[in-house]
């Protein structure tokens, strides 16, 4: 009879290849799972500006506003036009980052501002030009990058010159 007293190296190899295929699937899924959300987010805040100019420039009064909002505590995005709030649109779970810079009228400074309750983003277009209106932001400030976290970083750059942005 042979002594059986533990496991042999190749059924050892075996099983360390198969938990680690099964590791690198599971943390694969979860990340697809997790930047799913960022992009989502980024395609709806994308639409949004993108319609807000668009509104301007036909000659309605349009702006746009991401909030948090204090009950759920979830990222919304509303749009006003001609003075009457639309339906706010939900961008995502509290768990997002959202985030965005604020670049000062002629100077090099910028400072990035965690969006929340009490810094929420507005964003409003001239109506001539398209280009980006500093009151917007309070001051003679603009926004020039939006930012969704989650998983994977999405980017929206804005050109405050011009009015017009891209995803990155």
């Amino acid at each position: 009879m042979r002594d059986n007293r533990g496991f042999s190296l190749v059924e050892l190899m075996v099983v360390v290849t198969m938990m680690a295929a099964l590791i690198g699937l599971a943390s694969f899924s979860i990340n697809i799972r997790l930047g799913t959300e960022a992009s989502k987010a980024i395609r709806i805040l994308d639409m949004a500006i993108h319609q807000v100019r668009m509104d301007t420039m036909s000659k309605a009064s349009a702006k746009i506003k991401v909030d948090v909002d204090d009950a759920d505590q979830s990222y919304y995005v509303q749009m006003e036009l001609d003075g009457v709030d639309q339906e706010k649109i939900w961008l995502g779970k509290p768990d997002l980052q959202i985030s965005y810079t604020k670049k000062t009228k002629g100077s090099d400074f910028s400072a990035m501002q965690i969006l929340d309750s009490a810094h929420p983003l507005i964003l409003a277009f001239d109506r001539s030009t398209g280009a980006q209106k500093p009151d917007s932001m309070g001051g003679d400030s603009f926004c020039t990058e939006i930012i969704v976290r989650k998983g994977k970083t999405q980017k929206i750059i804005l050109i405050p010159e011009t009015g017009r942005h891209y995803v990155e």
